[in-house]
């Protein structure tokens, strides 16, 4: 008989972990279900929407030669992805479950399980991820692209979180708990390793406590204290959640705390005040704060700052007005008060009788580069048919260049909605979207 070889048994341990991994989604929902409809005995109530997406990229003409030429060919070949996207809910009575899952045409992508349990005065949410392993990369083509982490096509256990949410006594608590695989690589990024397998996996447990009052009438203190964790997403492909556990579970040596007091709410001559405190033994400037008002009228003025008491110093302020909820502006300053950036937004409303629809407009400027950035948008919609464009403007080789045109077109038949989009750069069309919706 041959002895299995270390490949072997990594092979084994993969197939294994992989179908105990679909087959714990299976029997945890299937759980739920039960014991829902047993506890209710009600029926259960199911909706949801599936989605399908097919992306189009055009791959660059290459002469015969096979030399890939840079300009624009009348004539291309695509390259495409599918996205098969499932969100289901299943309600009996308070009890509620919610199933997200995705495949693409790299395989299964994720399957999110999370329910909404009340027992008494207290609510818990648990949550249970499972995700491929995917990182950011480029390819040949210099497009974005995302690739499956070998040995890939498994999913993995990534993090369990359970969220606990009462109110007591005029206190309002809220409790992240969560058990996390701080390795598993962030989707967005690259990822050095060549592969990533059950082996590389690494278990950290990190806690986000909230707890909130209203002190006097109109005043509310709001405490977050993290224990292990930080205020972080936490990504997988395709999803994301709040909180993320700290990877160094030993940090500074010491017990793993962070802590923000807010108090808001607070009036004076007529300006609602704000003040922030945050603690952090780790950081080099352990207590930080941050304050900020907002003067209400005609023109709803917000004004904030930061500073450090532990060494002293400013960090910088910044403020925003808006006028009549079309126009808001905000700017930033530096600790010398020096213009740093700068942004510019309007929306508007039009309502024809037999069309609705908003045109909107957003600008940015930077103290180093001027004018950076200009979009323009407006949407237009008529029974079940909707349209949209979108323009970019932007810096490029200190002059203004169109950089970007982007069509949508979106008719809606229930319980479908079918949408049609493509994004046009200088160099021609950059993507094609045709996205289909069946709501249940």
């Amino acid at each position: 008989m041959r002895r299995r070889s270390d490949g072997d048994w990594h092979a084994l341990l993969g197939r294994r972990h992989c179908q105990s991994s679909l087959t714990a989604v299976f029997w945890l929902l299937f759980t739920l279900v039960i014991a829902g409809v047993t506890a209710q005995g009600s029926v259960v109530g199911i909706s949801g929407q599936y989605g399908l997406d097919v992306q189009a990229i055009p791959i660059p003409a290459t002469l015969v030669n096979e030399i890939q030429l840079e300009s624009p060919a009348k004539f291309t070949v695509f390259k495409f992805g599918l996205d098969s996207i499932l969100d289901l809910n299943l309600d009996y009575g308070d009890f509620t479950t919610h199933l997200n899952g995705a495949m693409s045409v790299a395989g299964l992508e994720r399957c999110i399980l999370e329910a909404s349990v009340p027992l008494g005065g207290f609510v818990f949410k648990p949550e249970i991820w499972f995700a491929a392993p995917f990182e950011s990369v480029v390819d040949i083509n210099h497009f974005s692209n995302w690739v499956a982490i070998p040995p890939g096509g498994d999913l993995m256990f990534v993090t369990a979180r359970c969220t606990m949410s009462v109110q007591l006594g005029g206190l309002d608590i809220n409790n992240l708990f969560m058990i996390q695989d701080v390795n598993f690589p962030n989707p967005g990024a690259d990822f050095a390793p060549l592969t990533y397998s059950v082996q590389s996996q690494s278990f950290h447990v990190g806690d986000i406590l909230t707890v909130s009052a209203e002190v006097v009438p109109g005043v509310t203190l709001r405490s977050v204290t993290h224990f292990f964790a930080n205020s972080a997403s936490t990504s997988v492909m395709g999803w994301s959640g709040r909180g993320s556990v700290d990877k160094d579970a030993s940090l500074c040596d010491d017990f793993g705390f962070r802590e923000t007091l807010t108090l808001s709410g607070i009036e004076y001559c007529g300006v609602s005040l704000w003040l922030s405190l945050a603690v952090d033994p780790c950081d080099p400037e352990p207590l930080v704060a941050t304050g900020g008002g907002t003067i209400s009228g005609m023109w709803d003025l917000d004004v904030s700052g930061s500073f450090s008491l532990f060494p002293i110093g400013i960090s910088g302020f910044s403020f925003s007005t808006s006028l009549c909820d079309m126009i808001t502006m905000r700017v930033q300053l530096s600790d010398t008060f020096e213009v740093e950036s700068a942004s510019f937004n309007c929306r508007a409303q039009i309502d024809t009788g037999i069309m609705q629809g908003s045109v909107s407009a957003n600008c940015s400027f930077t103290a180093a580069d001027g004018f950076s950035f200009l979009s323009l948008g407006s949407q237009l919609t008529h029974g079940t048919i909707s349209g949209g464009l979108a323009c970019g403007i932007g810096k490029e080789n200190n002059s203004l260049r169109l950089i970007s045109v982007s069509p949508s077109l979106s008719f809606r038949f229930a319980p479908v909605t079918a949408t049609v989009s493509a994004r046009f750069g200088r160099s021609g069309l950059v993507q094609g979207l045709m996205s289909l919706r069946l709501v249940f």
